[in-house]
């Protein structure tokens, strides 16, 4: 059996893909920076990089489509309901 060993686009690490790690955005991650760098969107289900995601573990798109932030308070509400 071939083994798919690819070179990690963050920290350079080698790894066999069939074992660990993603194909993310046209990059190879190993998991390490896989669980560094990303975040599955509690929402959709997505994978997106922490750095393209709204607050507690939202992607922006469904943050910014879904969900709003309380001015006085700083409470997250979804609609009408409050999370």
């Amino acid at each position: 059996m071939n083994k798919d060993i690819q070179k990690c686009s963050k920290c350079g690490k080698t790894f066999d893909l069939d074992e660990e790690g993603i194909l993310f955005n046209g990059e190879y991650m190993c998991d390490h920076c896989k669980r560094e760098l990303t975040i599955i969107c509690n929402h959709c289900g997505k994978r997106v990089l922490k750095t393209d995601a709204g607050r507690d573990w939202y992607c922006n798109e469904c943050f910014d489509n879904y969900y709003t932030i309380c001015e006085g308070c700083g409470v997250m509400f979804i609609g009408i309901m409050l999370i």
